[in-house]
């Protein structure tokens, strides 16, 4: 058996909203007297959480119809076909382009927009990978056409890296009875804080970034470390960081598996959040990589079973300086997992730590330095500050 005592993660050298999809919405518009043009459909959304349809229109028949939204609020423009019976003459919309622009008049029909004597201007729709956006229809003579609010959308985003992935419309696992939000942090030494200064890995930076923003939010699990406070504040120490542990048991030689954790202890203060990053032990094995996507899945499975109704926010590993292909392997599996499970109504956002710079890697070349656990703070949070409660 291969020897790589000074690279395992442990011993001290060394994680969209479910991705629901949005029912398509459609309404066939009334017919009444009045003046004024046409009231176009709200829009379809195909994929990105509930958009509200357009408000009843008076003053003509409009068979247009809006764009359709695309993945995350990003708006994918189309035509809209030619309006019957409006008063006041033809209105021309315009096809919509990508990233929610403004409908240009000349084309065919008005896309979510006010059509009053024959003029047509387009709504606004706000893109985003997390927010879908609002999207409003604007005002017909005779009366008011609102297209909604469309919040959240198919996919959070993975962030720290490329495409987003992962996360629900509309989905916060928090309390908001003012109780803190419980975070799991989840995985081997990185997670226990192997190389950062103070012993709190990521967890007392991720701290204080919520401190910062006056957001209440607490961590749990089975082990305990840290500094006593952050900012003057106590600070929570618990966690589920094991040194040297990979996905499973019996995969090394010199440290056990998380899996066997779940659902106790790991899981038994009920966390909101949980952010799991496991399998850099599992990289530098003497064998078995090739499996590693497949025990990820199963210790995914009763992750979900423990916790069905938090949102697990899953990690790309962080760098390794002597960059196994392993790692590679394993990462760009990550997406792939994430998006399957989010298709299947399950509560996961990928985010990307692989993107951290190696300078910000210890003298081992495995443990992030200090600065290398602010990044990986700064990764987790942007996941999931727009749902930790104030």
């Amino acid at each position: 058996m291969k020897c790589f005592a000074s690279r395992f993660v442990g011993f001290g050298l060394t994680i969209a909203c479910s991705g629901v999809l949005a029912a398509a919405c459609s309404s066939e518009p009334s017919a009444s007297e009045g003046s004024g043009g046409v009231g176009g459909v709200g829009g379809t959304t195909a994929v990105g959480g509930d958009t509200a349809l357009g408000g009843a229109t008076t003053g003509g028949i409009s068979s247009t119809t809006g764009g359709v939204q695309g993945l995350g609020g990003t708006t994918l423009g189309g035509t809209g076909g030619a309006p019957s019976g409006a008063t006041g003459g033809t209105t021309t919309g315009g096809t919509q382009g990508l990233g929610g622009q403004t409908g240009a008049t000349g084309g065919t029909s008005p896309t979510g927009g006010a059509a009053t004597g024959g003029t047509s201007t387009g709504g606004t729709t706000t893109g985003g990978a997390s927010t879908g956006g609002t999207s409003t229809g604007g005002t017909t003579t005779g009366g008011t056409d609102t297209g909604g609010t469309n919040t959240g959308g198919q996919g959070a985003t993975e962030t720290g890296g490329s495409a987003g992935t992962g996360g629900e419309g509309g989905f916060n696992p928090c309390p908001t009875n003012g109780d803190p939000c419980k975070i799991l942090p989840f995985g081997d030494s990185i997670t226990e804080g192997v190389g950062s200064s103070d012993g709190g890995a990521y967890r007392s930076k991720l701290f204080g970034l919520a401190l910062a923003a006056n957001q209440n939010i607490t961590f749990v699990g089975s082990n305990s470390g840290g500094p006593n406070e952050v900012d003057g504040v106590s600070f929570p120490k618990h966690h589920e960081g094991h040194s040297g542990w990979t996905i499973d048991p019996n995969t090394v030689s010199w440290g056990d598996g998380i899996s066997k954790l779940v659902p106790s202890p790991a899981f038994d203060d009920d966390p909101n959040i949980v952010l799991l990053m496991i399998g850099t032990n599992d990289v530098n094995a003497d064998s078995g990589q090739d499996q590693m996507p497949q025990r990820l899945e199963g210790l995914l499975d009763k992750i979900v079973d423990a916790a069905p109704d938090a949102l697990i926010v899953l990690a790309k590993l962080t760098p390794i300086g002597w960059s196994p292909q392993a790692l590679d392997n394993y990462n760009n599996a990550l997406p792939g997992i994430v998006d399957a499970r989010v298709a299947a109504g399950q509560h996961f956002v990928l985010v990307d730590m692989s993107q951290m710079p190696t300078s910000d890697l210890g003298g081992d070349d495995l443990h992030p330095n200090d600065q290398g656990y602010a990044y990986m703070a700064d990764v987790w949070y942007a996941a999931i500050a727009d749902l930790l409660p104030g």
